[in-house]
């Protein structure tokens, strides 16, 4: 068999990123085909989806990807000299004798699954609590351990690529989120659109509403799968240490001001609805929206009376005994007092509400799942 001088190998991100593909090399050896290319990045932290295809018409079609071929196929980050290596059936050996054999390697950019934008909290102690709820006492104080915490809420944008992954699924006897949520004030921005789901045009930033505490509780998990990170729910406890800023606290009533409006959108400025993620002043850690927007599911089961019984360091609530689940912050319904700090409520956990979301929280080995 003659070597292969006639192959002509195209790389095609797409149009704007075949600077991605430098010192394209080939050779036959022997019966197998060796391709070596540099892989160069464009923007940060790109994954491409390698194929190899090969045309005997001398580039007017190209059919489907190759099976058989090895190396730097698939996803691949960038590199330099990657090969690939193919070694076609017997029966096309005489084929690709012809002038007319062109190969061409596709590498399109994987739409990988951005890790959540994320703020650490450092260790510290704090006063939990507060001497005026009707569910917050005693005041105690906890010792809380390192953790990141979502810097927003999680987004209808965010939660749609969960939605379209492992689609809405039923757990505590309903769906994940309710699609139908159409209440009078606020309506649910997520569709089914054929076999997948969509967000509503202008609504990717908005916090994701009408999500089942067994909703949130799944992206978690599948964000931990996605990005191999141990994200969850953070726990009553965690979710008060950030609000009130963590080690950096100034004692303010609201997560980040004494002065609501400044912080919060409630029921006094909100217009009776939803906004976009952020826009209102973040807190001492630059967190957003931890009082007021929507209100946020935690990891923990709601016990009234559990601050009397609480350890003291790392708190999870309590094991049992309760049909409830802890919603803390707020949101754009209620009125100034649901959105302090230290206010606490508890909902079933398979109801969905149009003013209930989540955020997440990382940790490195504190796993509640």
């Amino acid at each position: 068999m003659k070597n292969l001088l006639i192959i002509f190998i195209s790389f095609a991100i797409t149009q704007a990123y075949t600077q991605s593909i430098a010192n394209v090399k080939f050779k036959q050896e022997g019966e197998i085909v060796r391709i070596t290319y540099d892989l160069k990045e464009v923007q940060n932290g790109q994954t491409f989806d390698i194929e190899l295809y090969c045309s005997t018409d001398d580039g007017r079609s190209y059919g489907n990807a190759l099976k058989a071929v090895s190396g730097d196929v698939g996803e691949k980050i960038i590199g330099g000299y990657k090969t690939i290596m193919w070694k076609p059936m017997k029966k096309n050996i005489m084929t690709l004798e012809s002038d007319k054999v062109k190969f061409k390697v596709l590498g399109k950019i994987i739409d990988k699954i951005k890790p959540p934008n994320m703020v650490f909290v450092e260790e510290g102690t704090f006063r939990m609590g507060s001497k005026d709820g009707k569910n917050e006492k005693p005041v105690h104080r906890v010792k809380i351990s390192d953790f990141h915490i979502g810097k927003y809420e999680v987004t209808n944008a965010e939660f749609v690529k969960f939605l379209n992954a492992e689609g809405n699924q039923e757990e505590g006897s309903v769906t994940w989120i309710n699609l139908d949520g159409n209440y009078e004030k606020e309506k649910c921005r997520i569709q089914k659109n054929g076999s997948g789901f969509t967000v509503q045009s202008g609504y990717d930033d908005y916090p994701v509403i009408y999500v089942s505490w067994y909703g949130a509780r799944a992206y978690c998990k599948w964000i931990s799968k996605t990005t191999g990170k141990k994200y969850r729910l953070p726990t009553e406890a965690e979710w008060e240490y950030a609000a009130r800023g963590g080690n950096q606290s100034k004692g303010y009533t609201y997560s980040g001001s004494d002065t609501i409006g400044n912080v919060t959108w409630y029921y006094k400025n909100s217009d009776s609805k939803i906004h976009p993620v952020g826009q209102k002043s973040s807190n001492e850690l630059g967190i957003y929206d931890m009082s007021g927007n929507v209100a946020e599911w935690c990891s923990d089961w709601y016990s009234s009376d559990y601050y009397k019984n609480s350890p003291k360091s790392n708190p999870v609530g309590p094991n049992e005994g309760s049909s409830r689940r802890v919603v803390r912050g707020g949101s754009w319904y209620y009125d100034s007092s649901n959105c302090l700090v230290a206010d606490r409520v508890s909902i079933i956990p398979g109801l969905r509400f149009n003013d209930v979301g989540f955020r997440v929280v990382w940790h490195q080995t504190f796993v509640l799942l």
